[in-house]
């Protein structure tokens, strides 16, 4: 979008050499998005501190100089002094970095930086000059976890409340689609990134939003926005910097301090402007204050109450008359129209008159085109975790049960095929893992009561699951299921109760009633491994659970002898639906199935969620875990979070909410370490 270089330091030798090219990868670092990062940061910063154009530049290159400290290695830290050019956008003025200073480490890998930032603006005809010291750990004291996103690889509505947190820090949204938002309580959302369309409604507060299509703003605060399309602001709504490819049209009361289009601006809001920079035309048509307008079209300001400090195009200017004096400079390479004359005086007194002049050779810059930012989102298939699960489920349509494959579980031998079945008693034991069963469904081995693959309501009776051939849907009520990984070989249907498991559907996952689940990992030594039963109510049944699940307790996640327990990232996730079935006997075209998950109101996740397909929530939702949708099957009508919905990335020692499986898919980027820098101080010369 705009140009930002560093020249390398005034010296000569080796170590200069040596930082040119250091200096060189880090402008390949510095991106769009950190150009956006400098100069959202600085527009709030300067607003108190810069009285001149001067000023305002110094301070961006104070940011931008901090970022480039960011962007730089130990050894390259350690080498670098003298002078260093900073090249930026023409309207910041010339900047120089001078007397660059690294002191001795405060602490293994900490440093302290002090330098001298001075802008000379030869338009304002002004100079402003900053001492900075800044604070540098060169070890990675900040995380940039790039997985701290909800990634929907087609539409999302949201008709309710949404809230991102991650520890108290905003997450991205990123969205192969459009994005239609509702509303987003307490925290902000850091980025919205969308293939498709987006539009947000009401107060929703967002620092960056990125569409490949058109952007539409309903009294949001948004900091920065680039929209490929075009983009429409209404109501009270406010942006820091605009830049679009279409037409931006701006019908709010708001402030915007920098909007610039490669086609043309109009301005129908009673707010305030600072730089409006069009590569058409721009038109002023209600009563705004404006600080200056660039265009290589023509420029109409056709309300008398609008305020322009400076208009320079290469078109021509129409006024709403000659009498119109809220000005101080008017110049087109065209001619004017209904314009003051040259020299008169400018409204607010004090002696100052109008400059105006066309037929003059103009030349007006404009941004780049933007382009499109590609967007993945990690295939899920979960027949890529089969050799994590402790448990495979699946019907037997031979003999009409269901079987189950148990691997990684103390107590038995890895591959052993089991068969739920009953014990007779007054009323039965149902749903035990029985390694015989006679015709009529009845454990002949073992011949007592061990090990159920989910609890009932009552001690004896484990009656939990049961199976719809004609949907090929599992239906687990209540959800007690045995702690662990499982995989069901077509969809589940989970009611009530509190599983501590994370469950893997073939097919697709909902969710209803008083439901809540807690991902294998969250459960840790605990919960897993002695089978602690503090989320069952009832002490009989807690006792038979703790009996059987402390005895055959998943090996792959326990360590008995040391009391440790060993996570995976198939642990990390509480439900996780669709896939591939690799059987080329039943799936030989290799087609998709299932990926749909509906949380039903009131559903609360302790885990990933990761739709292989679509993810609908309904009301007071909590996701505590990543959130992914691949669109992989039959979308449908898109992804929706209805009511109030709160996904948060909050982790503890064994369950990391970042750090899930790429399915073979190439998942989202590892949680990376990187430099950080701050201020310490700073002051004016």
């Amino acid at each position: 979008m705009k140009a930002l270089r560093f020249n390398a330091p005034r010296e000569k030798g080796v170590a200069s050499l040596i930082f040119v090219l250091l200096v060189s990868l880090a402008i390949t670092a510095a991106s769009t998005s950190v150009i956006q990062t400098i100069r959202k940061n600085q527009h709030i910063s300067t607003a108190v501190n810069a009285t001149t154009h001067s000023e305002t530049g110094v301070w961006a290159a104070a940011e931008a100089f901090r970022i480039f400290l960011e962007s730089i290695n130990e050894l390259s830290l350690q080498a670098l002094s003298g002078d260093m050019d900073i090249v930026m956008d023409a309207a910041f003025g010339e900047m120089v970095v001078e007397n660059i200073v690294v002191g001795p480490p405060i602490e293994p890998h900490l440093y302290r930086v002090s330098a001298r930032i001075v802008n000379r603006h030869p338009v304002a005809r002004s100079t402003s000059t900053l001492q900075v010291v800044y604070e540098v750990d060169s070890a990675g004291g900040g995380v940039e976890a790039a997985t701290t996103s909800v990634n929907f690889n087609d539409s999302l509505n949201v008709n309710g409340g949404i809230e991102l947190t991650n520890n108290g820090n905003p997450i991205d949204l990123n969205v192969v689609g459009d994005v239609t938002l509702g509303g987003v309580s307490v925290n902000p959302i850091n980025q919205i990134n969308a293939t498709g369309n987006v539009v947000l409604n009401s107060k929703v507060t967002v620092n960056a939003v990125y569409a490949g299509g058109d952007i539409e703003l309903n009294n949001s605060i948004v900091q920065v926005v680039e929209a490929l399309g075009d983009l429409v602001v209404t109501g009270d709504g406010t942006v820091q910097e605009i830049y679009a490819n279409g037409d931006v049209t701006i019908q709010s009361s708001g402030r915007f301090e920098e909007v610039r289009s490669r086609k043309n601006i109009i301005v129908k809001g009673g707010g305030s402007q600072g730089i409006l920079n069009a590569g058409e035309t721009v038109a002023v048509e209600n009563s705004s204050s404006v600080d200056s307008v660039e265009s290589i079209g023509d420029v109409n300001i056709s309300a008398g109450g609008v305020v322009i400090t400076s208009v320079v195009t290469e078109g021509d200017i129409s006024c709403p008359g000659v009498w119109w004096n809220k000005t101080s400079f008017l110049s087109a390479e065209g001619t004017l129209h209904s314009c003051p004359p040259n020299g008169v005086a400018a409204a607010g007194g004090g002696g100052a008159t109008i400059t105006v002049e066309s037929g003059v050779d103009n030349t007006v810059g404009i941004i780049d085109e933007l382009q499109p930012k590609p967007l993945a989102v990690a295939t899920i298939d979960v027949w890529t975790l089969k050799d994590s699960a402790n448990y495979f489920v699946w019907h037997d349509s031979a003999t009409n049960r269901i079987k189950v494959e148990v691997n990684s579980v103390a107590g038995f031998t890895d591959g052993t095929v089991l068969t739920l079945g009953k014990y007779n008693g007054s009323p039965p034991y149902l749903d035990y893992l029985c390694e015989t069963v006679n015709g009529s469904g009845i454990c002949t081995s073992p011949s007592t009561p061990t090990m159920p693959l989910c609890f009932g309501y009552s001690p004896w009776n484990a009656g939990c699951i049961t199976y719809n051939t004609g949907t090929d849907t599992f239906s687990i009520a209540p959800n007690t299921t045995v702690p662990g990984v499982i995989l069901f070989d077509g969809s589940v249907e989970l009611a009530n109760g509190h599983g501590i498991s994370t469950i893997l559907a073939a097919g697709n996952i909902k969710t209803s009633g008083s439901y809540k689940q807690w991902a294998a990992n969250f459960g840790s030594y605990d919960k897993v491994c002695l089978a602690n039963a503090d989320h069952i109510s009832a002490a009989d049944i807690k006792a038979r659970y703790t009996l059987a699940y402390s005895t055959h307790y998943p090996t792959n996640l326990c360590d008995i002898p040391a009391v440790d327990y060993t996570p995976n990232q198939a642990g990390n996730i509480a439900l996780a639906a669709g896939g591939i079935n690799p059987d080329p006997s039943i799936n030989p075209t290799g087609a998709y199935s299932g990926g749909d998950i509906t949380l039903g109101s009131s559903s609360d996740i302790v885990g990933a969620v990761l739709a292989g397909n679509i993810l609908s929530t309904g009301g007071s939702t909590t996701i505590q875990g990543a959130v992914s949708a691949g669109a992989h099957g039959d979308i449908g009508s898109g992804n929706s979070l209805g009511g109030s919905t709160t996904i948060d990335f909050s982790s503890t020692e064994d369950f990391d909410t970042t750090d899930i499986p790429d399915f073979g898919g190439g998942g989202p980027p590892t949680v990376t370490l990187i430099p950080t820098a701050k201020f310490v101080w700073a002051r004016t010369l």
